[in-house]
């Protein structure tokens, strides 16, 4: 997928709640090392990267931890975007 057609399929999805996993195999937010599989309400959508709010972060030792403040995800690093209700558990292997 492209990246204009990523922005414009973001851009459908915006105000909605979304499943989202980026490209690294692991990142390290507050000292926590997790797959990068977030849920999140995607609220700005820009040609180089997306605005998300209420980002739950899915770690294994905090399966619901909320990152307290709005995350900005560069459009290149997402590799997979879904509509998701963020209310629904799974587990994380």
């Amino acid at each position: 997928m492209s990246l204009s057609d990523l922005e414009d399929r973001l851009e459908e999805l915006k105000d909605k709640d979304v499943l989202m996993i980026l490209k690294p195999g692991q990142l390290n937010i507050l000292g926590q090392v997790f797959r990068p599989i977030l849920c999140a309400k995607i609220v700005k959508v820009s040609d180089k990267y997306i605005e998300l709010k209420n980002v739950n972060i899915k770690m294994s030792n905090a399966p619901e931890f909320i990152f307290p403040t709005p995350l900005l995800i560069p459009m290149e690093k997402i590799a997979i975007v879904s509509p998701f209700d963020s209310d629904t558990r799974f587990a994380l292997i």
